[in-house]
């Protein structure tokens, strides 16, 4: 079945009235719903989609995360902190110090202006995270489903990348979650279930490897679970307590990778310091260390980051 991509074919289009593009986002949200149910009818799962699962992907059409300017304010900011970090550095080294903080904070200065201004993406974006990555998910299942035995090998590599990112967003559902306080007592609580539930789905990512394509209706089937469940607010809840009888939690990744950031950035520093790089520069070595160690460590904030800036971002 054949899907045309609105989306791709609107930046050909001439510029709409505000009527013309309500009635052309509604068709896409549409779009977007036939095409879940569609995947799910590939992978044989006939239980219908919760409603709250349904205007979740039908309000992704409205996350402003596709916006040109929303793209080049992201794209800016970062450039402008790259381009006043080097010229600070240039001038630490050579002795005019003050010039160099002067322009770091130039930097530093444009892109917060350009988180302050995509602020909505980047809230729609935490809010819809999990949503948008089990659609994804399942997306990847159903074309992994239906791929020749040549390609099979590809398309079920890119459902196992899906499953990391719905991993990623579901351990961090509860800090995202609006109607969680930051500092409540019921965030150990849900991040310990999130790691459990994440053990359950390696639980049947590992049947791939046994059964092949045989195995992915049961993995979709626990992605739709997971993300009625979200949509839902039962964070608590992504899975019936007896699916979960002796399965362990996975690790906590978190603290090692904030120690091993720590120490790359000290270790360079350091290692800078001996090899003869002034004493102005250091400070900028620190930020370059870990500008660079950042993405490494944590690769699904980098994503994040990429994502505003990507062409597309619904699914």
């Amino acid at each position: 079945m054949v899907w045309v991509d609105e989306l791709s074919l609107a930046a050909a289009q001439a510029p709409l009235s505000p009527s013309e593009r309500a009635a052309r986002e509604r068709r896409q949200a549409a779009l977007r719903v036939s095409k879940l149910r569609h995947h799910l009818d590939v992978l044989g799962i006939e239980r219908p989609v919760a409603i709250r699962m349904r205007a979740v992907v039908r309000a992704t059409d409205h996350t402003l995360l596709n916006r040109p300017e929303q793209r080049a304010r992201t794209v800016v900011g970062f450039f402008m902190l790259a381009f006043c970090s080097m010229a600070g550095a240039l001038a630490a080294v050579g002795g005019q110090r003050e010039t160099g903080w002067g322009f770091f904070g130039m930097g530093v200065a444009a892109l917060v202006a350009s988180y302050v201004l995509s602020r909505s993406s980047v809230r729609q974006l935490h809010r819809y995270g999990l949503a948008i990555s089990v659609v994804r998910a399942i997306e990847s299942c159903a074309d992994a489903y239906l791929a020749l035995i040549a390609e099979r090998e590809d398309a079920l590599r890119c459902t196992a990348l899906c499953l990391a990112d719905v991993e990623r967003d579901l351990t961090q559902a509860h800090r995202h979650s609006r109607a969680l306080p930051r500092f409540s007592h019921r965030r150990r609580a849900l991040r310990l279930h999130a790691r459990t539930v994440a053990a359950l789905l390696h639980q049947a990512e590992a049947r791939i490897d046994t059964e092949s394509r045989d195995a992915l209706p049961t993995i979709a089937e626990l992605l739709l679970t997971i993300g009625e469940r979200y949509c839902e607010g039962r964070l608590g809840a992504f899975v019936d307590p007896d699916r979960l009888e002796g399965i362990h939690p996975v690790r906590d990744a978190r603290l090692w990778r904030q120690i091993a950031l720590t120490l790359m950035v000290a270790a360079a520093t350091i290692g800078a310091g001996f090899l003869g790089v002034a004493g102005e520069a250091l400070p900028y070595v620190a930020v370059a260390t870990a500008v660079c160690a950042g993405p490494v460590l944590y690769p699904g904030s980098a994503q994040r980051a990429l994502e505003l800036v990507a062409p597309t971002r619904a699914p």
